[in-house]
């Protein structure tokens, strides 16, 4: 008899970790400022700031997530290899990642001589970690007016993609860091992020 409800403690706890160990839905970014960030919501996900191969222009991807136990896939994400013989070529449609916990994952984003690829070409770092954002936005609007006081517009802007930090809210309001080459404090209406 003990020997079953020792079975059963054991089963009943890895079916917990296993549902703890699940990707929480969220803003996700790295310490690479000019790296992308990566919005997660159930089987989708959104990512900021992409700059294709060969491209010079930030753009948003969508797709699809397929969610592993310890990994997940992102599914239209395409690599690109980098190599002379096939260079700007597509590697394949399905990017993975290794979950560290509910709020984080780690991928690699490029290869070597041998498996010549790259995921995101603006970040810099070969192995990237995604953290969850509870207080990180995305702005929407193509071009944001920043303002000194609610109702108060300055000269200075940001762009739609660009990741903000939300210090205080205040009616309709979002007072936010913004980490550029230098640091804005502004205010911006909460209808301007994601």
């Amino acid at each position: 008899m003990k020997k079953f409800f020792f079975l059963i403690s054991i089963f009943v706890f890895f079916n917990f970790y296993s549902l703890a160990n699940t990707l929480q839905n969220g803003l996700y970014y790295t310490d690479d400022k000019n790296c992308v960030q990566i919005k997660i919501n159930n089987d989708e996900y959104i990512i900021f700031n992409y700059i294709a191969f060969e491209k010079n222009k930030k753009e948003i991807r969508t797709g699809k997530l397929i969610k592993e136990k310890d990994f997940i896939q992102f599914k239209g994400l395409k690599s690109t290899f980098y190599s002379s013989e096939k260079y700007g070529q597509e590697a394949s449609d399905i990017v993975g990642a290794n979950l560290i916990d509910d709020t984080s994952f780690g991928m690699q984003n490029y290869g070597n001589s041998m498996n010549p690829y790259i995921v995101f070409g603006q970040c810099e770092s070969k192995y990237i970690i995604f953290t969850l954002s509870k207080n990180t936005c995305i702005i929407l609007p193509t071009k944001q007016p920043l303002y000194k006081k609610p109702n108060i517009k300055t000269k200075m802007y940001l762009i739609k993609g660009d990741k903000v930090e939300v210090l205080e809210e205040k009616d309709d309001w979002l007072y936010i860091l913004y980490h550029g080459k230098k640091d804005i404090k502004a205010w911006i209406p909460k209808n301007s992020v994601e």
